[in-house]
């Protein structure tokens, strides 16, 4: 897995991360990543494909890159937990994004609605070139007892989201192409 510059890219998010960036209080990055090889889009490739991000410093280092040290001085990133585990949430992240990029979504936002069709077809429409994918999101883990479950409900695996209950990060896997994205979005306090 190579992260791809940002010159060859397979997809313009300007309009969407402008959006997203403009509204409410919203941190929005991202990497696209060369597989070198075809994935089935299941769940388990986008854990492989988290498991490498975490371990491999060149795969992680937009996260370091665009950290900033608003609660703590120094980013950290950690294995994901046993208990946390990707989801697949195609039609979920599209109508995140657009409900971030709308200023409907977050803590600080004054519309909690729904994401207008328009506003999702932009999210689509910027990631059209990896069509057909399928998109996975990492939920926090939930196991009952779990001291580790209890306080990474907002964490996730590093120290880049500031565990404010309005964290995302989602794992977009080309069906057509070797591509992997991987997307984060938090709301500060």
């Amino acid at each position: 897995m190579t992260p791809i510059r940002d010159s060859d890219v397979p997809a313009s998010l300007d309009e969407v991360a402008a959006r997203v960036r403009h509204s409410s209080n919203f941190r929005f990055t991202w990497q696209w990543f060369d597989l070198g090889v075809a994935t089935s889009a299941l769940p388990a490739d986008a854990e492989r494909v988290m498991s490498t991000l975490i371990t491999t410093p060149a795969c992680h280092a937009f996260l370091g890159d665009s950290f900033n040290p608003m609660y703590e001085p120094t980013f950290t990133i950690e294995p994901v937990h046993e208990h946390s585990q990707f989801r697949e949430a195609t039609l979920e992240f599209e109508r995140t994004l657009a409900r971030a990029a709308a200023d409907r979504l977050g803590a600080y936002s004054r519309h909690l609605t729904d994401a207008e069709p328009a506003d999702v077809e932009m999210v689509r429409r910027s990631f059209g070139t990896a069509a057909p994918y399928t998109v996975f999101v990492l939920e926090p883990g939930r196991a009952t007892g779990c001291t580790v479950c209890e306080i990474h409900n907002g964490y996730l695996f590093t120290n880049w989201f500031y565990g404010v209950a309005w964290d995302w990060c989602f794992c977009l896997l080309s069906s057509a192409r070797p591509l992997a994205w991987v997307g984060v979005l938090t709301d500060t306090d």
